[in-house]
């Protein structure tokens, strides 16, 4: 009777471990939706402003100093709006750190702008990549 009792405590632990799972799962999916309805909101109001287009349309290499060496980046500027980044050489960066700066790219085309704080971890690496993009950004500037 004793096991069957324990046994029966250890199935209903799991089944709330799992409820309980289930829970934080779909409040991060709600989470997602939520930042994802908030970038598609951020995307259609840029869009209508049109006539505020804050960059001459083109491709845009920058380069500045990062944790290990130099950072050479490519901005890509559509319909006046930045809207892509990529680094396209990093040779002595450190993989780890060139990875866990490479988050900022996303605040960077968000914002429009290279004025936003670098990534903890990778300080000096996120710092070579938004100021690579703040010069790609000057070169593009109406």
């Amino acid at each position: 009777m004793k096991s069957v009792i324990i046994r029966v405590a250890g199935i209903a632990a799991v089944v709330m471990i799992v409820l309980q799972y289930n829970g934080v799962l779909k409040e991060r999916s709600l989470a997602e939706a939520s930042i994802l309805e908030v970038y598609e909101a951020a995307v259609a109001a840029r869009e209508e402003t049109s006539a505020d287009k804050p960059y001459k349309d083109g491709v845009y290499t920058a380069e500045a100093q990062g944790y290990g060496g130099t950072i050479e980046i490519e901005a890509v500027v559509e319909n006046g709006w930045l809207q892509e980044i990529t680094i396209v050489s990093a040779e002595k960066e450190d993989a780890a750190y060139l990875s866990m700066a490479e988050e900022i790219i996303p605040e960077i085309i968000t914002n429009q702008s290279a004025d936003v704080d670098t990534i903890t971890g990778a300080t000096f690496s996120s710092g070579g990549i938004r100021k690579a993009a703040e010069e790609a950004l000057e070169k593009a500037e109406k």
